[in-house]
Order: structure tokens, then C-alpha cells, then sequence
């Protein structure tokens, strides 16, 4: 039984109560809509085979105590027999494609042979979904498939370990300790080289590469499955255009190879440059390409198509350039079958369900119109997560500052004319240009000023400079700005 986090935070909070509990309060709990925690409610009661929540009409949602506890026993159970597996998988993973001894795999936890049987059985199934193959010979076993197959497969395993939350506490029994540092600092120093931020995921999705290429390393194998040492015309291109980006991670996986004081692949540096070249960065230059016009097309695609199936007019100038930083770390992951991990994946099914099935479906289908296929679910989460952004950004009121050259009364005048014309914004305030010198730390969060006078201080808020009678022509050129068209003279 697999149960998200939330879930399992749900059916524990309802477990300390005896009577109902309403939607609302535990909406407020858990941080998510009521809408949502009746679909997890649906889920649960789903996955479980049986009403564990049951739902009364004016009172709220109860929890069953009787299924709860049965379904701790079976998860139990199940997470016991999982976790045997998934650890035996990772020695066979990190040792790839080496074989090893059945009896030394399974030696510590006194199974009987058909236990074990069972579990090389349910192991080649979890090796399937990564296009990856468990190997039986005599009494040994081995996996193979691509390299770039088996990262991803430990990558997955570590993360339902837990044991990348483990690395990340603060205390002195954490796993590796010394290898955590390690990276922690290599991490820090390509940072400070490239000048910029690695933003979320991406710094975890490096991070966790760092970390597996040490510990293939220290298991005493490494690049199993790499020969290449050459470099295609494609990829040469890409590091002459992102030297300085390819000279930092050649740096890093040098590092690692005097750490380790083993041979490391010159593949391995193209690796790390490539996740570091698909990843986000707070600056954009060392992504920019020839494929920007190419990129800002697919990204004006996504945003009318999607717009039109969210009813609202997602396009402009700001969601086409935020939307395109995001597309071109996507189709270099797409272009190179780069895995990220989206740990919010579930709880954005959940909140967003809709929308998420909009997403994947419209994205799919147009970035597959570029030839960019592949898209995953960890993917369309995150893209979900922009759309979502675009259109709540787009269904507030605009907050208007409305400012004349003197009194409040040719302000107040602005203000009923242009609440007239357009009624959806929201005016904060009505003010002199004297009192907004004053005042002007505490309107930073601003969409437009509308101003009678040529005043040219207002920093990063856009500007329309209107008559005090606020006529038609006046209305045109506010609405065609909050539309996401800069006005024209």
C-alpha cells in the first residue's frame, strides 16, 4: 500500500480524535484545499479496499480505527519486504554490472529459499520500469542496462530509503558523513564558479549525482557501462559555446578521482557538465543558444494553448521569459533522457488535478510536434506548478497606485473614472507625487502606477502616464498594459 505523506499525516491526525473532524479544520492541518483532502479521502479509501474515512454530511470526516490499524500491520509488512529488496538491489546496482554471490546478498536477514526466490522475482520486476535487467546465473546475480539507467534506478532507491533525507541531518550518526561534507564543499565551490544559484530541484538532482559517483566509486566499480571517451560534434559544440561551464565540472571530477584515488571515465565530466548546463540556474547566460528562438516558440505555444484551456490569457512578456528559462533546461533533459525527481509529484496530482492533465497533455503534445519526447510526470509536476503561478498571477486584481501632482482631490477624481472604466483591479492608494517620495519602500508589491504627471522615479513598477478626466483612449492603453501588451504611443 502506498500512501503519500499527506495521507499518512491525515489518517494519524484524524486517529486522535474520537468524533468528526470538519474539512476545513483539517485542510488548515495539512495546508491544502478542502477540495483536496476529500480526494485523498477518495484515495485512501481506494488504495485501503474499504471506507478508512468516512465522510458525515454537517459534521465532517472520521477516521475508521479498526482499518487504520490494519492497514499500519499490512504497511508494515509490505514496507519490511520492500525494503530488504530495495537494499539488495543497491548493492547489486552499485556493483553493476558485476556479479555477486545470492548467499552473500541475502545472508543477514535468514530467509527461506522461497523467500528469496520471491524476492529476485519482485526485484526483476522493479528492474523492468528502468529498463534494466536482473541477471540469474548459477548462484550468483548481476544487473545491466545503460549507465545512464542504473543512476537513475539508484537515484530512486536512495529517495524511497529515505536515505537522502538521512544525509541532510544535522547530527553525527548521519550515513557517509565524511563523503556528505565532501560534496557539501564541491557542491559550494562549483556554485562560486559559475557565479550563480542552483535553484530546487536541480541543486538536489546534482547533489544526489555527486553523491552516487562516489559511492560507485567507493564499492570499487565505476562507468561499467561507459567506453566512450570520444565526443560527438554535437556535444564538442556544446562545450566550446560553455567552456567555462564544462572547465568547472572537469574540475569537480577531477576532484573526485584524487578523493577517491580511483581511474574516473572523461565521459563522467560531460556528465556532470550536462547536469549542470539542464539545470536552473539565477542566471541565464551560460544556457542561451542559437535554440532561444526556437525555445521562446514552444514556450508562446504552451502559454496560448493552455491558456485558452485554463479560460484565462496566460501570455505576456514576463510569463513568455520565465517560462523559457524553464524550457530550455527541460529540452536539454529531454534531448539527454535526464531524470529530475519531483518530491512534491503526489501532493501536486492531488491539489491540482485538473490542471495537471491539461498540462501534460497540451505539453506533450507540442513539445512532441519539436521532437522532444519523453516527457514524465516528475516533469509535467513541476510545469503544473508555472501554470498554476501564471493563472492565479493572472485571475487577482491588479494593484494600481493611482498619484497626481498635488492634492488627493484630483486623485480621487482619477480614481472613480478609472474604477468606471475598468472595475476588476484593486487601487491600493491615492497619493501626491510628494507623499509617494515618502512613502515608496512600502508599494514595492505594485502591478502600475497611473500618474497625471511625467514623473520618471518609480524604479521597477511600470508607468502610464493618463489625463485626470481619464477618457477612452486613456482605458484602452491601461487595459491593452493589464492585458499583457505594452501600450503604444
Amino acid at each position: 500500500m502506498e500512501f503519500t505523506s499527506k495521507e499518512l499525516l491525515l489518517m494519524s491526525s484524524l486517529s486522535a480524535y474520537h468524533s468528526p473532524l470538519p474539512a476545513g479544520e483539517l485542510s488548515e492541518i495539512l495546508e491544502v484545499s478542502t477540495k483536496t483532502i476529500y480526494r485523498m479521502m477518495k484515495r485512501i479509501n481506494k488504495i485501503a479496499g474499504e471506507e478508512v474515512l468516512v465522510s458525515y454530511t454537517g459534521k465532517g470526516i472520521s477516521l475508521n480505527y479498526d482499518s487504520y490499524l490494519k492497514i499500519n500491520h499490512q504497511s508494515y509488512q509490505h514496507s519490511d519486504a520492500e525494503k530488504r529488496r530495495f537494499e539488495i538491489l543497491l548493492k547489486l546496482l552499485y556493483l553493476s554490472p558485476k556479479t555477486v554471490d545470492i548467499d552473500y546478498l541475502f545472508q543477514s536477514y535468514y530467509l527461506s529459499e522461497a523467500v528469496v526466490i520471491n524476492d529476485i522475482g519482485k526485484m526483476y520486476d522493479v528492474l523492468t520500469n528502468y529498463n534494466l535487467i536482473l541477471n540469474k546465473k548459477s548462484s550468483r546475480l548481476s544487473i545491466s542496462g545503460e549507465e545512464i539507467s542504473i543512476r537513475s534506478a539508484i537515484d530512486d532507491i536512495n529517495q524511497k530509503l529515505g536515505i537522502y533525507k538521512q544525509i541532510f541531518l544535522e547530527n553525527n550518526n548521519r550515513r557517509n558523513s565524511s563523503d556528505v561534507d565532501y560534496v557539501t564543499r564541491l557542491f559550494k565551490k562549483m556554485e562560486g564558479k559559475i557565479g550563480a544559484h542552483l535553484n530546487y530541484p536541480y541543486n538536489v538532482n546534482i547533489f544526489s549525482h555527486l553523491y552516487i559517483l562516489i559511492q560507485r566509486g567507493r564499492h570499487g566499480f565505476i562507468n561499467g557501462n561507459i567506453i566512450k571517451e570520444d565526443f560527438t560534434t554535437d556535444e564538442r559544440m556544446l562545450i566550446d559555446k560553455n567552456r567555462q561551464l564544462y572547465s568547472v565540472a572537469e574540475e569537480t571530477i577531477n576532484s573526485i578521482r584524487n578523493y577517491l584515488n580511483i581511474t574516473i571515465s572523461t565521459f563522467e565530466n560531460f556528465y556532470l557538465f550536462f547536469h549542470l548546463l539542464s539545470s536552473r540556474f539565477d542566471q541565464k547566460e551560460f544556457l542561451e543558444d542559437e535554440k532561444d528562438g526556437l525555445i521562446k516558440q514552444i514556450a508562446s505555444q504552451l502559454l496560448e494553448v493552455i491558456g485558452l484551456a485554463f479560460d484565462v490569457k496566460l501570455i505576456n512578456p514576463e510569463t513568455i521569459s520565465d517560462l523559457i528559462t524553464h524550457l530550455r533546461a527541460l529540452t536539454y533533459r529531454l534531448t539527454k533522457r535526464f531524470v529530475v525527481k519531483n518530491e512534491l509529484l503526489e501532493e501536486i496530482k492531488l491539489e491540482y488535478p485538473e490542471e495537471f492533465m491539461i498540462v501534460g497533455q497540451k505539453t506533450s503534445e507540442i513539445l512532441e510536434s519539436y521532437g522532444y519526447v519523453g516527457l514524465s510526470d516528475d516533469e509535467i509536476g513541476f510545469l503544473t506548478l508555472y501554470f498554476v503561478k501564471y493563472k492565479v498571477e493572472m485571475e487577482r486584481p491588479k494593484r494600481i497606485l493611482i498619484m497626481c501632482s498635488s492634492g488627493v482631490g484630483t486623485s480621487e477624481l482619477l480614481k472613480t473614472r478609472v474604477l468606471k472604466s475598468i472595475p476588476d483591479i484593486e487601487i491600493v492608494d491615492v497619493l501626491s507625487v510628494h507623499l509617494y517620495e515618502k512613502k515608496k519602500n512600502n508599494y514595492k508589491n505594485i502591478d502600475l502606477i497611473l500618474t497625471t504627471v511625467n514623473y520618471n522615479e518609480f524604479d521597477a513598477i511600470p508607468s502610464i502616464l493618463v489625463s485626470v478626466l481619464f477618457n477612452e483612449r486613456d482605458a484602452n492603453r491601461v487595459r491593452s498594459f493589464l492585458g499583457g501588451n505594452k501600450y503604444e504611443e
